[in-house]
């Protein structure tokens, strides 16, 4: 699991294993989201197993949870993406 707090992130323990010759695709995910310059990801979480990629937790729009999908469908050896994404209703004032 990896967790994106602010411009950094948190790789708990199990994240780091790693099945021989398969690259940690939690890591590259969670760093293409936070590279994404109109992208909010402090409140995403990718988790895996195998091959498909679960992406869980908040967005500020519909936009950004399409935008989630796209970019972790980019990065290689994502063959499957579980998009989880729940828009964020905004706050009245």
């Amino acid at each position: 699991m990896v967790v994106m707090t602010g411009a950094y992130r948190e790789i708990s323990p199990e994240s780091l294993h790693r099945t021989a010759g398969m690259p940690n695709l939690e890591t590259e995910v969670a760093d293409a989201l936070g590279r994404a310059p109109a992208f909010d990801a402090s409140r995403v979480r990718v988790t895996r197993h195998d091959t498909v990629l679960t992406l869980e937790g908040f967005v500020n729009s519909r936009s950004e949870m399409d935008m989630a999908g796209e970019i972790a469908g980019r990065v290689r050896g994502v063959q499957r993406i579980d998009n989880r994404l729940y828009v964020r209703a905004a706050l009245a004032s």
